[in-house]
């Protein structure tokens, strides 16, 4: 979800602002990414000293009481897991598989403008395997089953 969102996010014009490992950096820069954030150092602190007066919107996708500290009066906050809390400017957001939305997932992903990144590839046999290598693996995009 974070790396759709990040690419969409910078397609639109805004300026992303991502926490990631040091080793993720790159990638991230290559999917829109304008300042990537060294994931162990204080982010709220971090986004501070480039936007001091705070940032319009923040979507956070693992925190369960996401830092709003460095959002603007009347900034926006988004959550995929339900913790954007209640209130104006709060929205706690899910994907909606619905055929519309995956004939314009399918419409962005066709001409190039969202882009999949799949860092390993398992055959169908193996699917108990990317089970397991889910939770346990870091990744740089998704993990896939191939069905043939």
């Amino acid at each position: 979800m974070g790396s759709f969102f990040v690419q969409l996010a910078a397609a639109a014009g805004a300026n992303v602002i991502a926490p990631a490992l040091s080793e993720d950096h790159d990638y991230l820069r290559g999917l829109g990414v304008g300042k990537p954030v060294d994931r162990g150092r204080d982010v709220a602190a971090a986004v501070r000293d480039t936007h001091p007066d705070g940032v319009e919107a923040i979507l956070d996708v693992v925190s369960q009481a996401p830092d709003v500290s460095v959002l603007k009066e009347g900034g926006r906050l988004a959550s995929t897991i339900g913790a954007a809390g209640e209130g104006e400017g709060r929205f706690n957001i899910m994907a909606v598989p619905s055929p519309a939305n995956l004939e314009r997932l399918a419409e962005l992903l066709d001409s190039g403008a969202l882009r999949v990144s799949i860092q390993r590839s398992y055959s169908l046999e193996q699917a108990g395997e990317a089970l397991q290598a889910l939770p346990a693996t870091h990744t740089r995009g998704k993990l896939s089953l191939t069905i043939a």
